[in-house]
């Protein structure tokens, strides 16, 4: 083996080296991180055990995330990190929240883009027929790419806009400069080539117009949250009855919409739209409402899997808790509304906030009322 070659299979084992000192360290340094971040990758395994090859789909890891955490809790073992439970809408890696929505496949494709990145990379090192100026903007380039991929294995820093458009200027330059020399695949001349420019006039048009009628339901939307917040119900619902005209498929908005409903008394309106906003967005407080809708319609059944739902995808939360105390009490059943508030009682939360205190005060007050009216 020659020398280069030798220097070159060094720096490889000194890089790896420094790269797993560096995650040692950093573990030390902030555990409480590491473990939750641990503590997600397990869910997402779930998800990769469960759809290894295509994922569970793009774009649907934050949909699926709290299914799979539901699940992970269903385990009595696994309660020691009900602390850690919450609604997540990444991996904290790039390649693990791949991995989860694109399967085998994605994450491949994914780790060639760094593969043929570095390949270029090194190519252009190796050739040197670039001037000093230009070899000083390539070196930064890589640096800034291996970086950010070396990141990428702790965090989603392809999901933060500016460092997204740093990696792939990045690539695309380090692209062109392999393909410098190359005559034009497209010929960009107005004059040669008539179709590409009216092509992207039609597309810049077509795009305007839907970021117009977009914008005007979200300016609605937003008046319909003001108005709720001021306890302008009737007025709020008009609002998002407006929004969703022009954004009719956003489940957010279908979700407001329907807790509005649900808190003015109008249940079967509540039901509909929630049901349909849980198709494609899923959040906590979308069940807590829907138990809510259900239980003022008399739905006692649907009312109790819904808030049973809650606490399985967060195992430490106390308020689903407490409407399940008033379920029973109010499906007479007695013992299992004592029982749920005693839990509520008996719970010690990592951290004793506000909205804590108060639901455990709610809960002695239901208790003493159930006893004296024994």
């Amino acid at each position: 083996m020659t020398t280069n070659k030798l220097c070159k299979v060094g720096v490889v084992i000194l890089l790896i080296i420094v790269l797993l000192v560096s995650m040692v360290g950093l573990f030390r340094i902030n555990e409480e991180s590491a473990l939750g971040r641990l503590y997600i990758w397990r869910i997402s395994l779930g998800m990769v055990l469960d759809y290894p090859v295509f994922g569970v789909g793009y774009g649907n890891y934050a949909y699926q995330y709290l299914n799979y955490q539901a699940k992970f809790f269903d385990d009595p073992e696994n309660m020691i990190y009900r602390d850690k439970a919450a609604g997540l809408r990444d991996a904290h890696s790039e390649f693990v929240h791949v991995l989860s929505e694109t399967g085998i496949v994605g994450l491949l494709i994914f780790i060639s883009v760094f593969a043929l990145f570095f390949g270029y990379a090194r190519t252009l090192m190796e050739d040197g027929l670039a001037d000093e100026k230009r070899l000083c903007l390539q070196k930064c380039i890589i640096a800034s790419v291996l970086v950010i991929g070396i990141h990428a294995l702790v965090d989603n820093v392809l999901h933060v806009l500016p460092v997204a458009l740093l990696f792939y200027c990045g690539a695309a330059v380090i692209s062109a400069e392999m393909r410098g020399r190359d005559k034009p695949l497209v010929n960009f001349s107005l004059k040669g080539n008539l179709l590409l420019p009216v092509a992207v006039i039609a597309l810049l048009t077509l795009n305007g117009y839907f970021v117009v009628n977009r914008l005007a339901g979200y300016v609605f939307w937003k008046k319909g949250q003001d108005s709720v917040h001021q306890g302008k119900w009737e007025q709020g619902i008009n609002y998002y009855q407006r929004a969703l005209d022009y954004i009719p498929e956003n489940a957010e908005l279908q979700f407001h919409l329907g807790a509005a409903y649900s808190y003015t008394g109008a249940a079967e309106q509540a039901i509909g739209l929630l049901t349909s906003s849980l198709k494609s967005f899923n959040d906590k407080n979308i069940y807590l409402t829907l138990g809510h809708a259900y239980r003022i319609s008399g739905e006692y059944q649907k009312a109790e899997d819904n808030f049973r739902t809650v606490t399985r995808m967060y195992p430490q939360m106390l308020l689903p808790h407490l409407w399940l105390a008033e379920l029973y009490y109010e499906m007479g059943d007695r013992d299992q509304s004592i029982q749920e508030l005693r839990l509520i009682i008996n719970a010690k939360p990592k951290i004793l906030s506000d909205d804590v205190i108060l639901i455990k005060h709610d809960a002695e007050r239901f208790l003493r009322i159930i006893l004296k009216a024994e």
